[in-house]
């Protein structure tokens, strides 16, 4: 299938390493390296923000594929590091599971589920709960 690249022009959006949200343009590329125009919306004043990001481009092949995927890293902290690929996931799943049969599982899967309600505002009617198990030093009489 080949190779999936940054091309200019293409947005991509990820999360900074404290949080927030970026979006990034790509505004120029070589064969080894891509500049990203990140925007962000600055805490203090509200204000739109932008810069210029010269990147390194790595390629990875896709698992059971033989399509290679550009991806940079954004950010870096004690070994662990925050990617933007150059498709998004959807995309990277797509290009995964061309050519798998569709599998049914819903048929083959059965549990003691029941649809009775047992979330954090009733967590009494869970499977071997009840109310005394939450409400304690009540007597009936």
């Amino acid at each position: 299938m080949g190779k999936k690249r940054f091309e200019i022009g293409s947005r991509h959006s990820y999360s900074g390493l404290y949080g927030g949200r970026y979006t990034a343009c790509v505004v120029d590329r070589t064969e080894t390296t891509v500049t990203f125009r990140e925007y962000w919306i600055a805490e203090d004043s509200g204000k739109e923000c932008h810069d210029d990001r010269k990147l390194k481009i790595e390629v990875e092949t896709l698992a059971g594929t033989d399509v290679q995927v550009e991806y940079v890293v954004v950010w870096e902290y004690r070994g662990s590091k925050g990617y933007v690929y150059c498709i998004d996931e959807s995309e990277m799943y797509d290009l995964m599971t061309a050519g798998e049969e569709a599998v049914d599982d819903f048929d083959e899967w059965e549990d003691d589920w029941d649809e009775k309600d047992y979330g954090p505002s009733n967590p009494w009617d869970a499977p071997g709960m009840k109310v005394s198990d939450f409400i304690t030093d009540v007597s009936y009489w």
